[in-house]
């Protein structure tokens, strides 16, 4: 695979914040980041969700899904296609 390559963030950029896990849902993790999830500030934050649990169709995950501007669900994914995405 090849090396990651960062630069830095320029003064008028959000800053990309990425979460990445199986507790999106109602999981003891899932009920503290879904109040988490909403409290980042649009205008200075862009926020990545990657779930790797299929969603359980819960209230709590739908909020989750509508919290953030990009969620992907990679349940179904390899490890190797979920890092492509």
């Amino acid at each position: 695979m090849p090396r990651l390559r960062f630069r830095a963030k320029k003064p008028h950029e959000r800053l990309k914040i990425g979460y990445m896990g199986s507790c999106f849902g109602e999981h003891p993790l899932g009920f503290a980041l879904g109040d988490a999830l909403g409290e980042h500030s649009r205008s200075q934050f862009e926020v990545y969700c990657y779930a790797f649990n299929a969603s359980d169709g819960s209230s709590l995950r739908r909020r989750m899904e509508g919290a953030v501007e990009h969620f992907k669900d990679v349940s179904a994914l390899s490890d190797v296609d979920a890092c492509r995405v």
